[in-house]
């Protein structure tokens, strides 16, 4: 395909440009209802070229999209090429002023825990997002092969929270939070994917989304805000750390039951962490006034357990205090004798015609039976 045949402004810049989404949206609301069946008679395929995007192979499907590798042929960058399939109810959320700017804010969010969205556009095989590609796999992917360690799934959390807090802060809800929308990178790194875009496009509680993270006031289609990111927060956490969602049996994709009904979640222990049960429990409240107000204050209350954790793990554990009090005072010996030397060899001498006396200095001796002394 030639470069005119693509919409696209952003060329080189780190986030779209004031509006483009906007006006992208709009013509997708604007579109004949069979324009959509029309742009996606033949999917993309390696060899492809979109604008100044050469496509690569495909690298998975999402909720809403299908995403390929891709080469910028100009900056000569690889990034991740998603070509969006608007859903059913698009057109009509389209034409919601706040949805537009939600949208707009969405694609423009910068923060290390959230992917970054280069560029947008529109093709003939449909819109598509241009994003930051990511080496590793999603959070699902690797919670089928059962829960994570109690730390690195408090890490995890944390590291969402930090993008939730940041999103809620720009007015962005994510509303569709789920493992399959975390990504854990090779290099450590934790992103959130789809930050407020799938609701943009009209997939906002739609059949293919994630029942078993979705809030009660979700299921009821009443009104949503950053607390139905919290409860997501919630159930990320206690799947993390028990291996299953926290109201009944589900798989990786997020297929589970109803949770609309009175009975709190079941108390999760975690003698490893202080304090981390209860605050899935909290996240986890059925009625969203007892969950935390937003993305900022469930990242408080994890900080908060994790220095818990930290001051708990800095105090020496009674089989491991004999051993750091001996090694620091054979330390404290060893520095005191060094000193003492490097003070005698400083020490200005006065003039002698004596022969000199030369001081031979052997070596020491770890006499004390601990090993981790000997270097000393």
């Amino acid at each position: 395909m030639s470069e005119d045949a693509s919409t696209s402004r952003s060329r080189g810049a780190s986030h779209p440009a004031d509006g483009e989404l906007s006006l992208l949206l709009r013509a997708l609301a604007a579109a004949p209802a069979g324009e959509e069946a029309t742009t996606w008679r033949r999917p993309l395929a390696p060899g492809d070229r979109i604008g100044r995007f050469a496509i690569g192979r495909q690298l998975g499907r999402g909720g809403f999209g299908v995403v390929h590798e891709a080469l910028d042929l100009t900056l000569r960058r690889s990034v991740a090429f998603k070509v969006v399939r608007p859903g059913p109810e698009a057109a009509a959320a389209l034409r919601e002023a706040h949805i537009l700017r939600e949208a707009e804010a969405a694609a423009r969010l910068a923060h290390p825990n959230i992917v970054t969205v280069h560029e947008v556009g529109l093709s003939e095989q449909g819109p598509y997002l241009v994003l930051e590609l990511l080496r590793g796999r999603p959070l699902a992917a690797r919670l089928a092969e059962g829960p994570l360690p109690p730390l690195e799934a408090l890490d995890v959390a944390r590291e969402v929270a930090r993008a939730l807090a940041h999103a809620h802060r720009e007015g962005v809800v994510h509303r569709d939070l789920s493992p399959g929308n975390v990504f854990l990178c090779d290099d450590g790194r934790v992103k959130v994917l789809d930050f407020g875009l799938a609701h943009a496009f009209g997939h906002r509680g739609c059949a293919g989304g994630t029942p078993s993270c979705m809030a009660p006031e979700q299921r009821r289609q009443e009104p949503e805000d950053e607390r139905t990111d919290v409860f997501a927060l919630g159930v990320l956490l206690h799947w993390s750390l028990a291996g299953q969602p926290p109201f009944g049996a589900g798989g990786a994709e997020g297929v589970g039951p109803t949770l609309i009904g009175p009975e709190p979640a079941a108390p999760l222990l975690v003698p490893e962490v202080t304090g981390l049960g209860p605050l899935v429990s909290r996240l986890l409240e059925k009625a969203p006034g007892g969950r935390p107000r937003d993305g900022a204050e469930a990242s408080a209350a994890l900080e908060v357990v994790a220095a818990g954790l930290g001051a708990r793990q800095a105090a020496p554990s009674p089989e491991v205090a004999p051993r750091q009090r001996l090694w620091r005072a054979g330390a404290t010996v060893a520095a005191l004798a060094l000193g003492a030397a490097v003070a005698l060899l400083l020490r200005p001498q006065p003039a002698v015609t004596a022969p000199r006396l030369l001081v031979a200095v052997a070596d020491a001796t770890n006499a004390t039976g601990d090993p981790q002394l000997d270097a000393i």
